[in-house]
């Protein structure tokens, strides 16, 4: 990481969540941005969020893991999200197909209401934004782990999640307009995706 994406992520990302207790719903957060090569079709954001997943839950501190999917991305996503359930067995569940951070977290607490305690691992460029959406539409408790994907796949169908500067930029700005005019109006937005 070069010292300007530090410093952003000093001043930008959520303070470092300390883990603690059983959390009832962990929560990984990815959209499958980059291809891994080397060990199959999840891709390394999608795995590193989910071997955090899976190790919370193999340590019993976690007693289910849900996601939303994001078939919206097209064939390739589903390959991604049957190999998820895999990945997790049992204790993954599947919510309904989100189109974007708002619905996948609206989605989410739906799915789950009886989740007390839920706990949510992505992209440390992806954090403060999902802090705040979930801190709007949840009244239960929720911890954010960030993390550090450094690759990026710039053949994804969103230009936004082909490269991590994109993926931060497209972040901060819809950060910013979420602080000022409101989940509400920025509902409707999702990722434009290539056909």
């Amino acid at each position: 990481m070069n010292l300007i994406e530090r410093l952003i992520r000093w001043a930008y990302a959520p303070e470092e969540a300390k883990l603690d207790g059983v959390y009832d719903l962990v929560v990984p957060i990815d959209y499958g941005c980059v291809t891994d090569r080397g060990t199959g079709i999840i891709p390394v954001i999608t795995r590193n969020c989910l071997l955090k997943a899976a190790h919370i839950l193999s340590a019993g501190t976690a007693r289910q893991v849900g996601w939303a999917n994001s078939l919206y991305f097209g064939e390739t996503m589903e390959m991604i999200d049957a190999e998820k359930c895999e990945f997790v067995g049992r204790n993954g569940v599947r919510s309904t197909v989100c189109t974007n951070t708002i619905d996948e977290a609206e989605n989410l607490i739906t799915e789950f209401p009886e989740a007390r305690r839920i706990l949510i691992i992505c992209d440390w460029r992806h954090a403060a934004r999902v802090q705040f959406i979930w801190s709007k539409l949840c009244t239960k408790e929720v911890t954010i782990v960030a993390l550090n994907n450094r690759c990026w796949e710039n053949t994804h169908r969103s230009v936004f999640l082909k490269w991590s500067c994109l993926f931060l930029a497209m972040n901060m700005a819809h950060h910013i307009l979420l602080l000022t005019i409101g989940i509400d109006r920025l509902r409707r937005l999702h990722h434009p995706v290539s056909r």
